[in-house]
């Protein structure tokens, strides 16, 4: 048997983009790439706070960088997640996808893809 490597985690970067939905998604006013280490140690930023608070309850992503463990991400239900948007941005009814991107040292691990209907 043998030993898991040790990753360590600490240049993180994330890209959010909201997209909507004619004939295809298509972007909509938000294409935002954000330092995540920087951002977790000063949260400043409205719209990331809102998506991470959707998911920060439900993973173990409650700290600052490095991150030396596994990240995990457990059980999310996005809740009201286009209405708490909404209260920023103005959003007319339809279908909207929000696409998230991970990078670890300019290496993509993760992405997300999280679809609402605002009615």
């Amino acid at each position: 048997m043998y030993a898991k490597p040790k990753i360590i985690l600490d240049d993180i970067t994330g890209n959010m983009k909201i997209m909507r939905f004619d004939y295809g998604y298509k972007p909509f006013f938000i294409d935002i790439t954000i330092d995540v280490c920087k951002y977790l140690k000063n949260p400043q930023n409205v719209i990331v706070t809102t998506f991470y608070n959707t998911f920060k309850k439900m993973s173990n992503i409650n700290h600052t960088c490095p991150y030396k463990h596994d990240v995990i991400i457990d059980k999310v239900w996005t809740g009201n997640l286009e209405n708490d948007f909404s209260r920023y941005l103005p959003i007319p009814n339809g279908d909207y996808a929000i696409y998230c991107t991970f990078n670890v040292s300019n290496v993509e691990l993760v992405k997300i893809f999280i679809y609402v209907r605002k009615s």
